[in-house]
């Protein structure tokens, strides 16, 4: 009885340490696509930044006769 005790108790160790690893590797997700997200938004802010430049395509001439 004490043995059956003990295994299950071991058993018992064994799933919460590996809900625990799981339960961090889930955190550690997340904190991973918290900081994708944030420079997402930091280069979408970048773009929608407006630069405005000036450049001659052509020039036209006239003259009045």
């Amino acid at each position: 009885m004490v043995r059956e005790e003990l295994e299950m108790n071991n058993l018992i160790q064994e799933k919460e340490r590996k809900r625990n690893k799981m339960r961090r590797n889930l955190y550690d997700e997340q904190d991973e696509i918290d900081r994708q997200k944030q420079r997402l938004f930091i280069d979408m802010e970048s773009r929608l930044e407006q630069k405005i430049s000036e450049q001659k395509l052509f020039i036209i001439k006239w003259s009045v006769i």
